[in-house]
């Protein structure tokens, strides 16, 4: 069953609290990446979310796509409150 609760781009997109749209409008590469990281277990996802706010403590000068979704994420959050939030 494609696109089922437990196909692995779905509990992705879940665990990162992004819409189907959202998710959609992410590169190829991109998704495959975020898959990979199996966000989905918690311990995964605490890791890439301190991956986040480490990158922008440090204040890179080119973001990374990492760093660019948090961004969209954060301001998705400031328009929808009840969306998750990452924390810098």
């Amino acid at each position: 069953m494609k696109g089922g609760m437990r196909e692995p781009a779905y509990m992705t997109r879940k665990a990162l609290g992004m819409g189907a749209d959202e998710w959609a409008g992410l590169p190829e590469e991109e998704q495959a990446e975020l898959v990979g990281l199996e966000l989905w277990v918690s311990d995964n996802l605490a890791a890439y979310e301190a991956e986040i706010a480490e990158a922008e403590r440090s204040g890179k000068a080119s973001k990374s796509g990492k760093e660019k979704r948090a961004e969209r994420m954060k301001k998705k959050a400031k328009l929808d409150p009840a969306a998750p939030v990452i924390e810098g």
